[in-house]
C-alpha cells in the first residue's frame, strides 16, 4: 500500500481516545469491523487539507479525517460539514464514501472527527499506483469516466438529497471570487506577487450565475479511487469539504486549474499532481468539450477563458494557504517546499491566460469550447450563376395569434408528432414537446450540443440532427444515444435535418463542413458547396447519398418512401430524390424560390410546408457568377456593409406532387423574423425561428 505511511509527529493522533470513542459511539453495523479492537493506524500520502488517517482493524478499514492545527478560512477544514454532506449526498451518489460517525467533541483527540469506510482501489497521484499499467486506449477511456463522474455529481438532484439548503442563491460567481480573493489576501507572505491584476480582471469580467447543481469543489484524479479489477473505471470520489451548491462550470474550472497537459511548458509539468499528462489524456479543451457535450452546457472560448483564470486562481489560493503553514512552521511535510514556486508560477499562467482572451477575435470568441467548425476565415469564392428571379408574391398575410414559450431561445425545427405535439430542439441543448393547444411543455431530454433538426419517432424517441455532436436519437426515457458522430473519418460537423423510414434507415442532410451555425453565411458568400445527404441503414451502415449541395438543409420522406424532398438553400430551391421506381437514385428540382429554403414538413393537409428564411439578395446574386476577388473583398469589410437579409417572416405550402404553389404567407412586421421552421396540423400552422425566443402560431388558413 504505497499511498500511506507512518503518522508524522505533528499530525500524531490520540489512537486510544479515537478507539475507546468509537467502541462507545459508532455503530459496528454500519462501520463493518469489530470495534472493540484497537486500530493501527497510518497516514495518507496526497492532499493538502484535511489530515487523513488509515484506521485499520483485524477485519478492515476506516479512514478518518481531522483538520489540522493553525487558522483554518470558511468551510474548509470543516470536518462536519463534510460528514453531513456526505450523509446526505451518499444515498443517491454511489461514488460518496459510507459515513461511520462524527465527533464534535474536541476532548477527545483536541479536534473534531470524522470516520467513513474506506473504498479500496489505487488512487492516482503524480504517476499511476504501481502495478496499474494501462495502455494509451485505457487511459482514455479512464479519462473519459473521470469526467463523466463530474457529469454525475452534476445530474444528481439537490432537493432529493436533502441539500438545498447549501444553495445561496443568486449571486454564487460573485462570492466566489469574493471568497477567494480574501483568503489569498489573509494568507499571503511577503515572497509572493499580489495578485492584483489577476483579481481585478476576474472581478471586471465575472460571467452571469448559471442554474445551480451540487458540486464538489475539489475535484481531482488524486481524489478518485479506482476499481481494483478495472483501474479505468472510478468507483469512489473523496474529500467532500469544500462541496456546495453552485455553478457546475466553476467547479469544472476548478477540477482544470490542476490538470496539467502533456504539451504545457516544462516548469508547468513539474508542479504536475496527477497522471494527466499520460499518452491518451484528454487536454483541458478536449475535457471541456466533453464536459458540454454530456451536459447540455454551452461555453464559448471567450466565457471558458474567465473560468480558466478563476480556476488557476482558486489553485494559486490554496497552494498559498500551504505555503504560509509551512512557512510558520505548522506543517514540515517536505511535499510543500515548492508551493511558494507554484504560487508564483500560477500567476504568470493567470495573466497568460487574460492576455490570450484578450487577442481573440470577437468570432473565435463566441465560438463553443473545442468546435471543429472555425467561425471566421478566408472564404475561398467558387463561381455559380443564380437562376432567374421570379416572386409572383404573397397569397395571404403571415399573421401571428399566439405565442409558446419552449423554456429557452432558438427553436430551430418544428415537427408534428403522432399525437400533435410539436417538437422542437433549444440552444441549451434540450428537446422539449408542448401542447399547441395549453402551451404545456414536457421535457423529452437534453442532447449535449445544439439540437438542429427533428423527427418523432413511432416509439416515442425523437431523432436530433445536432450541430456539434451529430446524428443522435433521445429515447423516451431522455437517454441519448450517438447513431453517426463521423463521416469518412472526419467528425460529423452541422448535421441539419433528418427524416426516417419504417424499416429504421435514416436519412440525414449536413449543410457544410466549413462554417458553423451561428456564422453560416460565410458558406452563402463563398458558395463552396459542400452540403450532403447521407443514409444510416439500420445495421449501423452509413453511406453518403449525395455531396456537393448548396448547404442542404430541410428535409422530408415521401409517405409511400418513393422519394425524399431536400430544401437546398444556397441554391434556392427544393429538390426531389428518387429511392424507388423507375428513377430510383436521380434527383431533379421540385420548385425554385425567390428566397432560402430552411426546414420542410409534410402538413396533414398533404402539402409540403417550407421555411423561408430569407428573400434573396440581389447584390449576392450579382456577385456570385463574378470573379471571386470581389465577394472575398466585401467579406472583409465590417458586417454592417455586407449584405444583409431582410428581415420577414415567410412561409409557403406546395402541392408535392408536382411544386404547385398553394399558400404563400408573409409578413415584414410580424414582430418574427428569420423563420427557420413550419409545420401544419389539422389547420393550425406553428412556426420556429433559430434567433427567436418563441414558437409561433398563426392565425387559421383561409381556404
Amino acid at each position: 500500500m504505497t499511498d500511506v505511511r507512518p503518522v508524522r509527529a505533528e499530525d500524531a493522533l490520540d489512537l486510544a481516545a479515537v478507539a475507546a470513542w468509537l467502541a462507545g459511539h459508532a455503530d459496528p453495523g454500519r462501520a463493518g469491523v469489530d470495534l472493540s479492537a484497537v486500530p493501527e493506524v497510518r497516514q495518507f500520502s496526497g492532499g493538502v487539507s484535511n489530515l487523513t488517517y488509515l484506521l485499520r482493524y483485524p477485519d478492515g478499514d476506516l479512514v478518518l479525517r481531522r483538520p489540522p492545527r493553525g487558522q483554518h478560512t470558511g468551510t474548509a477544514h470543516d470536518v462536519a460539514r463534510e460528514y453531513r454532506i456526505q450523509e446526505a449526498l451518499g444515498r443517491v451518489l454511489p461514488a460518496v464514501p459510507r459515513t461511520v460517525a462524527l465527533c464534535e467533541d474536541t476532548a477527545v483527540t483536541g479536534t473534531p472527527f470524522s470516520v467513513v469506510r474506506r473504498i479500496e482501489g489505487p488512487i492516482p497521484r503524480r504517476r499511476m499506483p504501481p502495478g496499474v499499467d494501462l495502455s494509451r486506449e485505457q487511459v482514455a477511456r479512464l479519462c473519459t469516466n473521470v469526467v463523466d463522474l463530474l457529469v454525475e455529481l452534476h445530474r444528481v438532484d439537490v432537493d432529493a438529497t436533502g441539500l438545498a439548503g447549501l444553495d445561496r442563491g443568486p449571486g454564487y460567481v460573485r462570492r466566489q471570487v469574493d471568497n477567494w480573493t480574501g483568503r489569498y489576501a489573509r494568507a499571503r507572505t511577503r515572497d509572493v506577487p499580489s495578485f492584483a491584476r489577476v483579481t481585478a480582471w476576474l472581478a471586471a469580467h465575472q460571467p452571469a450565475d448559471r442554474p445551480h447543481t451540487l458540486v464538489h469543489n475539489d475535484f481531482r484524479l488524486d481524489n478518485v479511487v479506482l476499481d481494483p479489477a478495472d483501474p479505468t473505471r472510478p468507483v469512489g470520489l473523496l474529500d467532500w469539504e469544500l462541496a456546495t451548491v453552485g455553478d457546475p462550470l466553476m467547479d469544472l474550472a476548478s477540477a482544470l486549474g490542476y490538470w496539467i497537459q502533456a504539451d504545457d511548458g516544462p516548469l508547468v509539468r513539474r508542479l504536475s499532481r496527477q497522471p494527466t499528462t499520460l499518452p491518451g489524456m484528454m487536454t483541458r479543451e478536449q475535457v471541456v468539450a466533453h464536459y458540454c457535450a454530456r451536459t447540455g452546457h454551452r461555453v464559448t472560448n471567450g466565457e471558458w477563458a474567465w473560468y480558466e483564470v478563476f480556476g488557476l486562481f482558486r489553485v494559486a489560493v490554496i497552494a498559498q494557504q500551504v505555503w504560509a503553514r509551512y512557512r510558520s512552521g505548522q506543517t514540515t511535510d517536505p511535499a510543500f517546499r515548492s508551493f511558494g514556486v507554484a504560487v508564483r508560477l500560477l500567476e504568470r499562467r493567470c495573466l497568460s491566460v487574460i492576455r490570450r482572451a484578450g487577442r481573440l477575435t470577437p468570432d473565435r470568441a463566441a465560438a463553443q469550447v473545442g468546435s471543429p467548425l472555425l467561425t471566421r476565415r478566408r472564404i475561398r469564392p467558387r463561381r455559380w450563376t443564380p437562376p432567374a428571379f421570379h416572386d409572383p408574391g404573397p397569397t395571404a398575410p403571415l399573421r401571428i395569434a399566439r405565442r409558446l414559450d419552449p423554456g429557452d431561445h432558438g427553436p430551430e425545427d418544428v415537427v408534428f408528432d403522432a399525437a400533435g405535439l410539436a417538437v422542437t430542439g433549444l440552444r441549451d441543448g434540450s428537446v422539449v414537446r408542448i401542447d399547441v393547444a395549453t402551451g404545456a411543455r414536457t421535457p423529452v431530454g437534453r442532447t449535449g450540443g445544439r439540437p438542429l433538426g427533428v423527427e418523432p419517432c413511432a416509439d416515442g424517441s425523437v431523432l436530433v440532427c445536432d450541430h456539434d455532436r451529430g446524428l443522435l436519437r433521445v429515447g423516451p426515457d431522455g437517454a441519448v444515444e450517438v447513431l453517426v458522430s463521423s463521416l469518412d473519418g472526419e467528425p460529423l460537423t452541422f448535421a441539419s435535418n433528418v427524416a426516417a423510414a419504417p424499416d429504421g434507415t435514416v436519412w440525414f442532410t449536413t449543410s457544410t463542413d466549413r462554417w458553423d451555425v451561428e456564422h453560416h453565411l460565410g458558406d452563402f458568400f463563398e458558395h463552396s458547396a459542400t452540403g450532403r445527404l447521407v443514409r444510416r441503414d439500420p445495421d449501423g451502415t452509413v453511406t453518403t447519398v449525395l455531396a456537393g449541395l448548396g448547404f442542404a438543409n430541410g428535409l422530408v420522406l415521401a409517405p409511400d418512401g418513393s422519394h425524399l424532398l431536400l430544401a437546398e438553400t444556397a441554391r434556392y430551391r427544393v429538390l426531389r430524390h428518387w429511392l424507388t421506381g423507375p428513377r430510383a437514385g436521380t434527383t431533379e428540382p421540385l420548385v425554385e424560390l425567390p428566397g432560402f429554403p430552411d426546414n420542410l414538413s409534410l402538413g396533414s393537409d398533404g402539402l409540403l410546408w417550407v421555411a423561408i428564411a430569407a428573400p434573396r439578395n440581389a447584390l449576392l446574386d450579382r456577385l456570385l457568377p463574378l470573379p471571386g476577388v470581389l465577394r472575398l473583398a466585401l467579406w472583409n469589410v465590417p458586417a454592417r456593409v455586407r449584405p444583409a437579409a431582410t428581415p420577414i417572416a415567410w412561409v409557403v405550402a406546395f402541392d408535392p406532387a408536382d411544386g404547385r404553389r398553394v399558400h404563400d404567407l408573409r409578413s415584414a412586421d410580424a414582430g418574427y423574423g428569420f423563420v427557420t421552421a413550419v409545420a401544419e396540423r389539422d389547420g393550425t400552422v406553428v412556426v420556429a425561428g433559430l434567433h427567436e425566443d418563441e414558437l409561433a402560431v398563426l392565425d387559421p388558413l383561409v381556404p
